[in-house]
Parts: structure tokens; sequence; C-alpha cells
């Protein structure tokens, strides 16, 4: 039950930062590929704060477990964590967006 809620929480996380790279014309083929291309393109660029860059490797990591270990249950305090940096991610993933030149979109 909690490892659904973080797999999607994750997925909701991945789609946003693919969007978000979709706008500089970056199409990773992998999870990993969007989670590295986001941190290039955005933190290390000074665009997007580096704890989203955390959250989203945390939550990309946890995910897999949650989805492929099946002894692994996650507490409902582990799956409401990823969940609200879910939320804050994709409230600054909308800001993201709202800040780039309107050229870009």
């Amino acid at each position: 039950m909690f490892a659904d809620a973080i797999s999607e929480a994750y997925y909701a996380m991945f789609h946003a930062a693919k969007s978000l790279l979709a706008l500089k014309d970056i199409y990773p083929k992998t999870h990993t590929g969007v989670v590295v291309q986001f941190g290039l393109q955005f933190v290390n660029e000074g665009l997007i704060e580096e704890l989203y860059a955390k959250s989203f490797a945390k939550a990309q990591t946890k995910r897999e477990i949650a989805d492929y270990d099946i002894y692994y249950e996650p507490s409902k305090e582990e799956a409401e964590s990823i969940v609200e940096d879910a939320e804050r991610f994709l409230v600054r993933i909308k800001k993201a967006i709202d800040e780039m030149p309107k050229s870009r979109i």
C-alpha cells in the first residue's frame, strides 16, 4: 500500500522533470538519465535549488526498492515523506516553467 504511494510520487516527479527538460530539447532515455540531466541542466546552472535534485534522487532510489524488493514494506512515514517531497518538487517545477523565457515555451 505505501509502496504504491512512493512509486506514484516518484513518477509525478519524473514526468515533471522530463517536461522541464523537454523545454530545453533534452530527452533522456532512462530514469537515471532524467535525474542526471535535471541536475546538470537546472541545478548546476543555478536555476533550481539542490535540495530538489536530492529529493528527486532519493525518490528514485525508494521507488526502485518499493517496486522491485518483494520484502520491502515502507512505513507510512516513509511514504508521507516522499509524497511531501514530490508535492514541493511539483510546485518548484511549475515555478521554473513560469520563470523560463517565453520563447522557450
